[in-house]
């Protein structure tokens, strides 16, 4: 099998070329154009479905679907049971088949792909790219290609001496969202060269190519901000990153693009799934659109429910979303809603005392000589506190913890037992957000599917703990963690 297809490349692939290679050395031939899809729908990119035998496609990159996917295939004499072994490789042996509710929203988005404004916009994407692209050659900047041809860009760093991942650090602070991307050359996928930039999401918001200028010019700003603090700092990433926070440049930078971003209405939505919700500012006070909550946490607070809510201030906004439940069954039972509002009625209080003894339990491990790492964004130490204070009353509920251990997995594994044999109030569970305080034994419970290797890579190690801090009377919790670690 050949397979065609590309997540950075900014220029037109040529289908037909590939089908007679394909032809020549007997092979099928598959192309994926996940990316493009919503381009050939609207015949900005020539369709490869001519010349493929099969073609797969996310839903939700320039299609603006739904996040699912499609598979497309020819039946030929070449694979004459070519359905059966792609639904075989799906379901149930890799993927599974999708939710109703994914279906459904297919099916709105490929009715939209028909009309005359998806078609507008397909090509408003490329002209917006274009615009961006020349923005930036203007500035001296680097493109593969020397330009694009369809909804996106790869930036070559390399020539000022920078990583795609200092770049994307730098935005990522002044609230431009674009990610690191490998470049042609580059000595190593670890450390990627350049940024992929694409067009579809800010062409949907209404940008045309003069706020893609606009865009261009903010963009400059960044690599400039990064050369000045990798100039300031060094080349280490771990130096940069922290030079980023705070920086007078950055800040400036972060307050210009949100306000010019605002007047384009941007939907904002902010995911407070297992944070502690009442300690949270207020939906208005960072211009957010909706805030989407988990009721099974904190709003619920006893462990005994499962539900969420999204919150809004726009009404027709409201409206469509309570249609939208409606039509797709995500209605609470009567008796999950009850518990929701019983757990409204205490929220306050339950926070205030939890979110306190969390403090309390995060100094006292801190300090104490059996613990080498503590992460609690409550404390100074903590890399992100000032951005916590900024937008939390608290450090949250939630205390991770690493304790002494040795190169020996089943030395650890047995050190933990012990530890969790001593403990009398705190619970072994994996749950998090009741008034109960638990304690997650990652390496076993919430990463237990993962290979030590990779646990390490995330930071997870066999003598990972995290504490989910309830009411009870603080003083009892932290002589229970004294009595466990001793």
């Amino acid at each position: 099998m050949i397979l065609c297809g590309a997540s950075a490349y900014p220029r037109v692939i040529d289908f037909g070329k590939f089908r007679a290679i394909a032809d020549e050395v007997g092979a099928i031939l598959m192309a994926d154009i996940a990316h493009i899809s919503g381009l050939v729908a609207t015949g900005e990119h020539p369709s490869p479905f001519e010349a493929c035998d099969v073609v797969t496609t996310t839903t939700h990159k320039s299609l603006r679907g739904p996040r699912a996917g499609m598979i497309f295939f020819k039946y030929s004499e070449k694979i004459p049971d070519i359905k059966e072994r792609i639904d075989m490789a799906v379901f149930p042996a890799l993927q599974g088949g999708p939710h109703n509710h994914q279906i459904g929203g297919l099916a709105a988005q490929l009715l939209e792909v028909d009309s005359d404004m998806f078609k507008t916009y397909a090509k408003q994407v490329k002209a917006n790219a274009k615009a961006l692209a020349e923005a930036l050659m203007s500035k001296d900047h680097k493109l593969a290609s020397d330009g694009t041809d369809n909804h996106l860009l790869l930036w070559d760093l390399r020539p000022h001496g920078l990583t795609g991942s200092k770049v994307e650090k730098v935005c990522e602070a002044a609230s431009i969202t674009l990610n690191r991307n490998a470049v042609h050359g580059d000595a190593s996928a670890l450390s990627p060269g350049g940024v992929r930039v694409g067009t579809p999401a800010m062409t949907t918001r209404g940008c045309s190519e003069q706020d893609f200028q606009r865009i261009g010019e903010f963009l400059d700003r960044c690599c400039r901000i990064a050369l000045k603090i990798q100039a300031e700092k060094g080349k280490k990433l771990k130096d940069f990153e922290a030079a980023i926070v705070g920086h007078s440049d950055v800040l400036a930078l972060k307050k210009e693009v949100e306000e010019w971003a605002v007047k384009f209405g941007y939907p904002g939505a902010l995911q407070r799934m297992a944070a502690c919700n009442a300690e949270f500012l207020t939906l208005k006070s960072f211009n957010l659109g909706q805030v989407m909550l988990s009721a099974s946490k904190y709003i619920g607070g006893h462990s005994d429910m499962t539900g969420g809510a999204l919150v809004t201030g726009d009404e027709a906004i409201a409206q469509r979303l309570a249609a939208l439940a409606k039509s797709v069954g995500a209605i609470a039972s009567p008796f999950e809603a009850y518990l929701a509002l019983r757990g409204m009625k205490t929220l306050a209080v339950r926070m205030e005392r939890q979110c306190s003894n969390a403090q309390r339990v995060a100094e006292f491990l801190e300090k104490h000589p059996q613990v080498t790492e503590v992460h609690y964004p409550g404390l100074t130490s903590h890399p992100q506190h000032e951005l916590c204070m900024r937008q939390m009353r608290s450090g949250g509920a939630v205390v991770t913890v690493r304790l002494k251990g040795s190169a020996d997995s089943e030395s650890d594994l047995e050190l933990m037992r012990r530890f969790f044999g001593r403990l009398q109030i705190w619970v072994l569970a994996e749950s998090l957000g009741g008034v109960e305080s638990m304690i997650n034994h990652s390496a076993t419970m919430s990463h237990g599917s993962m290979t030590k290797e990779q646990r390490a890579e995330v930071g997870v190690y066999d003598t990972t703990l995290r504490l989910s801090v309830g009411l009870e009377d603080i003083d009892d919790l932290l002589a229970d963690l004294e009595h466990a670690l001793s």
